[in-house]
């Protein structure tokens, strides 16, 4: 199915693998980088589909990427040809830039949860004559400090809700606070958001780790994590959200 967009063929695969493999390249921390520039002609074919067609191949690599991922931990696939396929969609699908996001329908997608509305009065509204006296204009009141601080979760919360326009159910929030606590465990994870930037940490160290942490959830609690599974947009932005709110915390627990 991905194929029959023509984006690549074998030959875009086996210039990914070679560099994929290459010793040189690894030692030289360059394959990131190589890779990356090998890929340049497919996002230009890429780019040039309709939206829909774009949405459906991100879609769909990201996909086969995700379960292709699961199902090598739980048995061999002995199909090296899939395998290097897999290779190069896993890094393909970093690199496929999305589409900007589509206008919420205020009809449907927002839901007010605070609304507070109270008559305090009726009736007409007279001045009176008799007193005599000037207006002085109103002072400004004085800025209130902000004392209360937004946990951990909220932040991830608050960043799903700018992006995602589905529904953020509480179990969704069992399951990201889950998550949260799973990743900031995570060595790897601490010394790469103390040795790199945030964009080498979001694009390049995060995404591996947090599938791999997430698969083995969803093999511990198969209900709980089924959802996000089967919602890719879910997936990605849940995992852009954690790796943001993780990287600072990472960085501010090193000072």
């Amino acid at each position: 199915m991905l194929r029959e967009y023509k984006i690549y063929d074998e030959t875009d695969i086996e210039n990914v693998n070679k560099i994929y493999f290459d010793e040189d390249a690894r030692k030289n921390n360059k394959t990131q980088e190589a890779i990356t520039n090998t890929l340049l002609p497919v996002q230009r074919k890429y780019n040039e589909l309709n939206q829909e067609q774009r949405y459906q191949f991100r879609k769909m690599c990201r996909s086969f990427v995700k379960w292709y991922s699961y199902i090598s931990q739980l048995a061999r696939m002995f199909d090296k040809a899939t395998h290097k396929e897999y290779i190069f969609c896993s890094y393909l699908a970093k690199v496929l830039p999305s589409d900007p996001a589509t206008p919420f329908d205020l009809d449907n997608r927002v839901r007010l949860e605070y609304y507070n509305l109270k008559k305090t009065f009726e009736g007409s509204i007279e001045l009176v004559k008799e007193k005599k006296g000037e207006y002085e204009p109103a002072k400004p009141k004085q800025p209130v400090k902000q004392t209360d601080t937004v946990s951990p979760l909220e932040e991830v919360i608050n960043k799903i809700n700018e992006q995602y326009a589905g529904e953020i159910t509480e179990a969704d929030k069992v399951m990201i606070s889950n998550l949260h606590d799973k990743l900031i465990k995570d060595k790897k994870l601490q010394t790469a958001a103390v040795n790199n930037g945030q964009q080498m940490f979001t694009n390049n160290v995060f995404p591996n780790i947090f599938n791999n942490t997430a698969q083995q959830a969803y093999i511990e609690s198969k209900e709980t994590y089924e959802q996000m599974f089967k919602d890719s947009e879910k997936y990605h932005v849940i995992m852009n959200a954690l790796s943001a709110v993780l990287f600072n915390e990472f960085r501010q627990n090193m000072r």
